[in-house]
């Protein structure tokens, strides 16, 4: 027990490490593309060549993370979770690596290149909760996973501030350097791969298991097209795009109506992340040992909705700091769910799906910025109503799934379903 234990503070630390280094370097993009600060750009840019560039920018490191995340998560069912996650760390190394060298090169080509190896290596966070998976029993998997996750909403919550930090010219005045964000963020990478010098193998791998080109797509299709997941990734897919909306909705909404500043929505963020830590602490497992993971999805879910109609509403500097209490379901959600995914898969394919959820987090936080933009011309409420769309095909979903399935029994045992280990036509 002691050594899973170790084990556990290992994959937490590594999340930490990856969510961090991607936080840090993300106030960074803002001012170098959308104000030129460095000179990236041609002084004849447009304005609107400059927002889809920055758009290009964030979203290309997601469209690699959807096109590797099953491919890395195959890849440690066959060689081990060890080898692959030091290979995701020293990746997120070399990538922010070359997007620090891109600024006084004045090159947005290499920046893009950098932000691609960084996003196609972020493999981090879905082999760590296959690593979980590997060592936990049915009973222990949401309490061990909720414990992982905790390392990225630490991580994704710590750090904006922190890259806001070495970004603010109160405290640097003139000597603010683009580049500093990018290099803490390899330092994070190279304290995540030694971390995991000392880590034990939770799985030695399956050398059979033959992975091929198109292997990502043709894992994503078995994930949803077979019967014992589809629903389960429909739902996750769902919430995730119903939250993507939400969180990238907020800081606009919290800038343009009640004129708060960089640096409050930072200490919001901050503050979200913490109520996350505290639930997945303290709430989060006697919850999930109490009640089926059926229906504490749907009460998070209803939760969330409730939240997602009352944000918009807004009209003081009080409301957000309650009524985003309302969200607290995300944690639930998320957890349960990649539980209840794990558990329709033998060990052999804890990699293979949880690649899968990598790739549907990727898809909708890549996707979700781009419909905000575009949903914003109509209004600051327009968001809103598309991510409470998504969050009611994930209720719909949900309930009118199998009741006589075993989805509601939280002592369900892992099965072996007919997703077959990482096999590609």
């Amino acid at each position: 027990m002691p050594k899973q234990y170790y084990t556990i503070f290992a994959l937490f630390i590594v999340i930490m490490v990856d969510a961090l280094g991607w936080g840090v370097a993300f106030p960074v993009l803002a001012p170098v593309l959308l104000k030129n600060s460095v000179h990236m750009l041609g002084a004849a840019t447009s304005l609107a060549t400059r927002n889809f560039l920055y758009e290009l920018a964030l979203s290309i490191y997601c469209i690699f993370m959807f096109l590797m995340s099953p491919i890395l998560g195959s890849l440690s069912d066959k060689y081990g979770r060890k080898i692959i996650l030091i290979i995701s760390m020293l990746g997120n190394f070399l990538g922010f690596l070359i997007c620090a060298m891109a600024i006084p090169m004045h090159s947005f080509t290499l920046l893009l290149v950098g932000r691609s190896i960084a996003g196609a290596t972020a493999g981090s966070l879905p082999i760590a909760q296959a690593a979980i998976m590997d060592i936990s029993s049915d009973a222990l998997k949401v309490s061990r996973l909720g414990l992982v996750i905790l390392g990225n909403v630490a991580g994704f919550a710590l750090g904006p501030v922190i890259g806001g930090f070495f970004m603010d010219k109160a405290i640097f005045g003139a000597n603010i350097s683009y580049q500093t964000p990018f290099y803490i963020s390899c330092a994070m990478g190279l304290i995540g791969a030694l971390c995991l010098l000392f880590f034990k193998e939770t799985y030695t791998g399956n050398k059979a298991i033959k992975i091929h080109l198109f292997t990502s797509f043709h894992n994503i299709y078995q994930a949803f097209t077979d019967k014992r997941t589809q629903h389960y990734c429909c739902v996750l897919l769902f919430f995730l795009s119903a939250w993507g909306i939400f969180f990238s909705t907020m800081p606009v909404l919290l800038t343009e109506r009640l004129g708060w500043m960089g640096s409050s929505v930072g200490y919001f963020i901050a503050y979200i992340g913490l109520i996350f830590g505290i639930i997945i602490l303290f709430v989060l497992p006697k919850i999930t040992a109490r009640f089926p993971l059926y229906k504490v999805i749907l009460i998070a879910l209803a939760s969330l909705f409730t939240c997602n109609l009352l944000f918009p509403v807004i009209h003081n500097s009080i409301l957000p700091w309650t009524i985003i209490l309302l969200a607290i379901g995300v944690p639930f959600i998320y957890v349960s769910t990649v539980t209840l995914l794990s558990m329709q898969v033998g060990e052999q394919q804890q990699g293979q799906i949880m690649g899968v959820t990598g790739s549907i987090f990727a898809l909708t936080w890549g996707i979700g910025p781009l419909l905000v933009g575009y949903s914003l011309k109509a209004g600051l409420s327009t968001p809103y109503i598309l991510s409470g769309i998504f969050l009611l095909l994930a209720i719909l979903v949900l309930r009118n799934y199998n009741r006589t399935s075993l989805i509601g029994d939280n002592t369900q045992r892992g099965t072996v379903s007919r997703i077959k280990p990482g096999v590609a036509p």
